[in-house]
């Protein structure tokens, strides 16, 4: 990956804050829309990035995707999760957090910044598994591996909560994290750009 070490610094921390929007999505999705884990497409945004422009790519790929949380958030406005029947809004939540989620995921993927996924933590957990000391291995990236962990947890725990009072709140926090963490990531391009 072809960039300057101030968006090197910067990537880790904002994937950080998009995997804890990733927790509140997963609530929302999981115990509001039928128990269902969204995360589709995508990977046409990516597909024309090469290794010095990934970087370019994937703040507007995260600019999608929060544009995407913003009208999930604005098509959850009075949603409440018993109102699956002869309601033609949840399948729109699916589709657009599934099409946020979705395009993150090619971008992420393209990154590939380790143990930084911020949507699937399997690996990263089997990571922290089969690389400690009691199966002989040495640790590489633990600190980075746990803050993963921890912040989808954060996420959903959260979101757990917070859909408990209002889904579309719920999106809406997930959209202003997602918002934040493309605003951090696009001031770091401008700044490498300036250099």
């Amino acid at each position: 990956m072809a960039s300057s070490p101030n968006i090197e610094k910067v990537i880790p921390y904002a994937l950080l804050g998009l995997t804890v929007a990733t927790g509140l999505v997963d609530a929302v999705s999981f115990l509001s829309l039928g128990r269902v884990f969204t995360a589709i497409i995508g990977g046409r945004v990516m597909a024309r990035a090469n290794p010095e422009s990934q970087i370019r790519f994937a703040a507007r790929a995260f600019l999608l995707e929060m544009a995407l949380l913003f009208a999930a958030s604005f098509c959850g406005i009075g949603y409440r999760g018993d109102l699956l029947k002869d309601s033609f809004q949840p399948f729109a939540l699916i589709a657009l957090t599934a099409l946020a989620m979705g395009t993150r995921n090619a971008a992420v993927r393209k990154l590939a910044i380790p143990d930084l996924t911020t949507t699937v933590l399997t690996l990263t957990i089997t990571g922290i598994g089969a690389d400690s000391s009691l199966a002989n291995g040495n640790n590489p990236r633990l600190a980075r591996r746990v803050a993963s962990v921890t912040a989808m947890f954060f996420g959903a725990a959260l979101g757990a909560v917070a859909i408990r009072h209002s889904i579309s709140a719920t999106l809406w926090l997930a959209t202003a994290i997602s918002a934040a963490c493309s605003a951090t990531l696009f001031r770091s391009v401008r700044a490498s750009d300036e250099l």
